[in-house]
């Protein structure tokens, strides 16, 4: 019986070792493959459990899930991030081709937008601009217009933030607004965000977003959240 003890010691050690080097990567590439459609882009997955063994129930002790340039209405993201700890995934249907959508509240979800895609995106939301400039930094952001107005080349200056407007709906709310130099009224440059509003929506099915703040950053927006049911 002693004899047995050390090669039962040593079987379970290959096991747990085994399960460690197999379980989880096949787990990540089938969540990628799942998610992959969805993102458009590259999609890494990290799961985390201990021992692996645990994944195989379905237990995931951490997840991670980075999605890099993504396509959100005509927007590119250049890098979405979903983590969650303590969840449950069904591993059956995950292994079985089923598209995997990981449980509302749960998963926390950061998104990274670059001023170089907010210029891109804005100046295909403007169309009497032939130049749009976006600058980001931690003030708000900078929106540098350029256009021609009768024959007349006119530019444009709006300074303001971003905000969550509910859902997965980012808003753009002008704060000081001024043509050729002279700023405008504060009500006309309310009256002109709402004339030419600028809205981003964030992906959809099958990773619903729920906006709920904005950071603004040097060069760059961070958007954060959760997801949606």
């Amino acid at each position: 019986m002693r004899a047995l003890l050390p090669a039962v010691l040593a079987v379970a050690l290959i096991v747990a070792l085994g399960s460690e080097l197999v379980v989880p990567p096949v787990l990540e590439s089938r969540l990628a493959e799942s998610l992959r459609p969805a993102a458009g882009g590259a999609v890494r997955v990290d799961l985390h459990s201990f021992p692996a063994l645990r994944m195989l129930a379905g237990s995931i002790d951490r997840m991670d899930i980075v999605a890099t340039d993504v396509w959100a209405g005509g927007l590119a993201v250049r890098k979405l991030h979903l983590s969650a700890s303590d969840l449950t995934v069904d591993v059956d249907r995950l292994l079985a081709g089923e598209p995997w959508r990981p449980p509302p509240g749960d998963v926390r979800v950061e998104a990274i937008i670059d001023d170089e895609a907010l210029s891109r995106f804005v100046k295909s939301q403007v169309a009497v601009a032939d130049d749009v400039t976006v600058e980001i930094d931690e003030a708000g952001a900078r929106f540098a217009l350029r256009g021609t107005v009768l024959g007349r080349s006119l530019e444009v200056s709006i300074r303001g933030r971003f905000v969550a407007e509910g859902g997965p709906r980012v808003g753009f709310t002008p704060e000081e607004v001024a043509v050729g130099g002279q700023a405008l009224p504060p009500a006309l440059a309310e009256a002109l965000g709402q004339a030419y509003p600028v809205t981003v929506d964030l992906p959809g099915e099958p990773l619903p977003v729920i906006v709920e703040a904005i950071d603004h950053r040097p060069g760059r927006l961070v958007v954060k959240g959760r997801l949606g049911p």
